[in-house]
């Protein structure tokens, strides 16, 4: 089992258990399972997306910073989170419409993407998937 925590200058999100964390480094996407080899890296804008279960649990975008991972324990310290459930998304397009031209607003513009381009984390999506998965099975079957 994975424990991830991400830490901002303001906060710390609760610390979750997982079987599977991937985040998005500046040279790629890191994929981390238990066992993996300690790792220290500069992360992109982007976000991280812990599973547990073969389950996507809610994503968090992240506005750069470093990650580490060690013994089965991944840290991201980073400016700016924002989980999934909490974006606000006729507030976060109204706010990338007002900096759009701004060429000192860049860093923002894609934070702002990275909470737009968030997996959703709906329930009723994610049975609706699983039900997708079932009959894409069934129908392979025959």
């Amino acid at each position: 089992m994975l424990t991830l925590q991400i830490v901002t200058p303001e906060k710390a999100l609760p610390v979750v258990e997982c079987d599977h964390v991937t985040f998005v480094a500046v040279d790629g996407q890191v994929g981390v399972r238990t066992g993996r080899a300690a790792l220290v890296g500069l992360l992109a804008t982007g976000f991280v997306q812990a599973k547990k279960g073969g389950k996507a649990l809610p994503a968090v975008a992240i506005r750069g910073g470093v990650g580490q991972v060690s013994k089965d324990k991944v840290l991201i310290l980073t400016e700016q989170a924002v989980e999934s459930p909490a974006v606000d998304r006729a507030k976060v397009e109204a706010r990338l419409a007002a900096i759009a031209e701004d060429p000192a607003a860049a860093g923002e513009r894609a934070f702002l993407k990275a909470q737009l381009g968030l997996p959703r984390f709906d329930v009723h999506a994610t049975e609706h998937l699983s039900g997708a998965r079932a009959a894409i099975d069934a129908a392979r079957d025959h």
